[in-house]
């Protein structure tokens, strides 16, 4: 059995990455960046989406975990 679980971007003021219990994950999906018309990666937060996601990687790697990134979301599902 494979556990999972999402981590919104704006979750981090109140839930940084760093406390999460990546012992109880076998992956998290990041959630979200969006595709725009050059396909490149848009950002709910633009100056601290990619951060975060690094940060979010570290810490999921140092505790056993893996990462990926949602594409799409509430907003940005067409």
């Amino acid at each position: 059995m494979l556990v999972m679980g999402y981590y919104p971007d704006w979750a981090y003021p109140a839930f940084p990455p760093e406390n999460i219990d990546f012992r109880r994950y076998d992956w998290i999906d990041f959630a979200f960046a969006s595709p725009n018309a050059d396909f490149a990666l848009v950002w709910d937060d633009m100056d601290s989406g990619p951060k975060l996601l690094e940060r979010l990687v570290t810490a999921a790697h140092a505790g056993g975990s893996k990462v990926k990134l949602s594409i799409g979301g509430w907003t940005g599902s067409r």
